[in-house]
């Protein structure tokens, strides 16, 4: 990767955060183990279904 694209990267996945933390209940980030929660949950549901969907869509699984 290089730096620019790094640089991309980094804004992209700080933008995807603060959407993810504007769409977080309060309650859940009152503490570390809360929080640590509600991203782990945002992951799953959010962000690794769609990197998965890119490997698949490269590897011609899907259109």
């Amino acid at each position: 990767m290089t730096a620019e694209e790094t640089k991309i990267l980094q804004q992209h996945l700080q933008s995807a955060a603060a959407i993810l933390l504007k769409n977080t209940p309060k309650e859940q980030l009152q503490n570390f183990a809360s929080i640590e929660l509600a991203v782990r949950d945002h992951i799953l549901t959010q962000v690794a279904p769609e990197i998965g969907n890119l490997a698949l869509l490269n590897l011609g699984m899907i259109k």
